[in-house]
């Protein structure tokens, strides 16, 4: 991925690395490679991976900067609480999407930040 030159400091990261259509491509990187795990493809039993998709492309939108009306989806707390998550499943997961990120491209400098931000959540998360 060849991220547009900051010629602002008012480019965010979504702006940066393409806004929805490379969100989008690595959400499903993301999502095909948590499905091959089984362990914690479970929590995803029973649910539409479509809108899923849906929601988490315009989520991770809003951990790259999008202003937050962007996300209408529900907490964090409402949408996970009832998965009772762990907290190795959750640093796993935060893994599988630094090695998504990684291999698409993004500059390590911007992997932190959102990484930072997917840490907040933890909390939110985890049981």
């Amino acid at each position: 991925m060849n991220p547009t030159p900051d010629s602002s400091n008012s480019v965010t990261l979504f702006d940066k690395y393409g806004g929805v259509p490379t969100i989008a491509k690595l959400v499903r990187a993301f999502h095909r490679e948590i499905m091959l795990r089984a362990h914690l493809a479970a929590y995803f039993d029973g649910v539409d991976l479509e809108h899923l998709a849906e929601h988490t492309v315009k989520y991770i939108a809003y951990v790259m900067g999008k202003p937050a009306e962007i996300y209408t989806g529900r907490d964090m707390y409402t949408a996970h609480s009832k998965y009772h998550i762990i907290g190795l499943h959750f640093d796993e997961v935060a893994d599988v999407l630094k090695d998504t990120l990684t291999h698409a491209g993004v500059e390590k400098v911007d992997i932190d930040t959102i990484m930072k931000r997917v840490e907040g959540l933890r909390e939110m998360i985890v049981v």
